[in-house]
This record gives C-alpha cells, sequence and structure tokens, in this order.
C-alpha cells in the first residue's frame, strides 16, 4: 500500500513538473492562466462547431470579457460532498414558515397543478424550497461558464492545474480518482452545455448573463439544461417557459415528478426513488418528504398526515 502511495505522489509531481512556474501560481488563486484560457477556447469552438452550432456564435461568446473557466467550479462539482448539514435547516420552523406562506399565497395555481399532474401541491413547494429557497437564493455562476468549465475539466491545459488546485486543501485525493472523476463530469456538462445553447438560441435569452447552481441548474426548481428541454412546460399560458417564473417553476416540478410516475397513492418507497430521479441522494428526498409532511399537518392540525397522504391530491 505504501508503494503505491508513494507511486501516486511521484505520478503527481511528475505531472505538475511538466507546468511551468508561473501556471501554477496562477492556478493558485482560483483562476486559469491566460494561455490555458485560449487553447480550451479554440477547443471549445472546434468541438461545438462539429456539433453544429454556428461558429460565429461561439466566437463571439468566447471572445466576451465575461467569459471564463472557474477553478471554483470544478472543485465543487470534483470534490463535493454532501451531509445530514446540508439539508437540516430546510426542516427548521424559519424554513417551514417560509414554505408555509408561499404556499398560501399561491394556493390557487398549486391546486390546479396538482389537479392537473396529480402531484401534491406540498410536494412541489417542499421541492422549490430545498432547490432555491422558493426564489430568494441568488444564483451566483453563470451556467455558459460552469459548463465550459465542467465540459474541459479532462483538457490537458485543464487537468493538471486543477489537480494542484485541489490538493492543497485536498492532499488525499488521488490523480487517478479526479482523473475518473473529472472524465464522467466533463462527458455529462458538454451534453448539458449543448442543451444549455439550444435554449439561449431558442429563447433568445442572453447566454452569458445567465446564472446558476456550481452544478449547472438554473430557475427556481433548479432543472439541468437537459431537463429544461425535456420536462419544463408553461405554467402561466403565456406561451414562453420561464424557469424563474413561479408558475413556469411549479408546473415543470409536477411535469417531471409526473413524467417519472409520480400519482396519488404512492408509496413512501416509491416516492422516494422518484424524488432520486430529481436529485440523487437519500437525503434529499428524505427532506422533501419531511417539509412536505410538516406543511400537510399545519393544514389538518387535528388529523396527523402520514408520508402515504402526501402522494394523494389535496
Amino acid at each position: 500500500m505504501l508503494r503505491g502511495l508513494l507511486l501516486t505522489g511521484l505520478t503527481g509531481l511528475a505531472l505538475l513538473a511538466c507546468l511551468p512556474c508561473a501556471q501554477i501560481c496562477k492556478a493558485q488563486d482560483g483562476r486559469f492562466p491566460p494561455q490555458s484560457q485560449r487553447k480550451v477556447r479554440e477547443t471549445l469552438i472546434h468541438q461545438l462547431s462539429a456539433e453544429g452550432f454556428d461558429p460565429a456564435l461561439i466566437r463571439s461568446l468566447l471572445d466576451d470579457e465575461r467569459w471564463e473557466l472557474s477553478l471554483i467550479v470544478l472543485e465543487k462539482n470534483l470534490i463535493y460532498r454532501e451531509s445530514k448539514a446540508s439539508y437540516a435547516h430546510f426542516l427548521d420552523a424559519y424554513s417551514t414558515s417560509l414554505a408555509r406562506d408561499f404556499l398560501e399565497e399561491h394556493r390557487v395555481i398549486l391546486e390546479e397543478t396538482e389537479r392537473e399532474y396529480g402531484v401534491a401541491k406540498e410536494i412541489i413547494v417542499a421541492i422549490l424550497l430545498v432547490e432555491s429557497s422558493l426564489g430568494r437564493h441568488v444564483d451566483r455562476y453563470p451556467v455558459f461558464n460552469t459548463l465550459c468549465s465542467l465540459s474541459q475539466s479532462s483538457h490537458p491545459e485543464i487537468f493538471p492545474l486543477a489537480f494542484q488546485y485541489l490538493r492543497e486543501s485536498y492532499p488525499e485525493v488521488t490523480e487517478d480518482y479526479l482523473r475518473d472523476r473529472a472524465a464522467s463530469k466533463s462527458r455529462w456538462a458538454f451534453s448539458e452545455l449543448k442543451a444549455f445553447l439550444e435554449i439561449g438560441i431558442r429563447e433568445n435569452l442572453e447566454i452569458l448573463e445567465v446564472r446558476g447552481s456550481w452544478a449547472g441548474a438554473f430557475g427556481l426548481p433548479q432543472f439541468v439544461p437537459t431537463s429544461y428541454l425535456t420536462y419544463a412546460v408553461d405554467g402561466d399560458g403565456d406561451n414562453q417557459v420561464h424557469l424563474h417564473d413561479r408558475h413556469d417553476a411549479m408546473a415543470s416540478v409536477a411535469n417531471y415528478l409526473k413524467a417519472h410516475g409520480w400519482k396519488p397513492g404512492l408509496r413512501e418507497k416509491e416516492m422516494m426513488k422518484i424524488l432520486f430521479r430529481y436529485n440523487r441522494s437519500r437525503l434529499y428526498g428524505e427532506t422533501i418528504l419531511g417539509c412536505a409532511n410538516k406543511l400537510k399537518d399545519h393544514q389538518a392540525p387535528s388529523k396527523r398526515s402520514s408520508l402515504k397522504a402526501i402522494g394523494h391530491k389535496g
């Protein structure tokens, strides 16, 4: 085992030895050096043009001063691990009060959505609470930059710098582990990047201005672009889909769940399985059901509802 650790360390040092000192130092401030960004830019132009996107559009986006790659995004996506603390606050009195007020304010549209899709209004509100604090959470990361960064995490100009940067804070992370994670994330993110560009072109968005999470999701329900294309729907009848609009967000959440098998009368195990499709986390599913139960209980304090009751229409 010791020999393996030594070999891993030597491999990492050999990898870093190939990098100029200026590049390593630059990477340590959380940004990639300009020469690395230029090479990645050319790769992205080639890749996206080969997928049928207008090269002039891609060049204009990548030439914009707002475009940059982010080591912080790579850190969060390649290293981050959730814990119970990640979700516990969504079940406290303050969050429950926010969710209850939101439900009462939008009760009419939520009940209409519940009747149309068969998804309890409490579940819809719980998801919007956890995903974006019911729209209060301010998106920080430009979606285009996030997906560009992730899609190139295996790039020979990017990976060595990312590995060096991350091992400063996570010395236990091996090069092999990080390389596998980067390869998987880059494949996923490139598909999401293509979907996001399709959305931007179709909806005439200011592509570089759309902000979302560090994972590339956006809007109140925090849909990734491929989920937007497949499941987002017009909830307010204006013939447009904007996931920062509350009505569109409610309808889109319900549509997603229904498309994955949600219906009245589901058992807890079945609900958890569908919620896992929304967010691949057991803790996430438990939090959604716990929050929904609190909202259900508040509406009928004389009769404590079970988790199963959440599966029924209101």
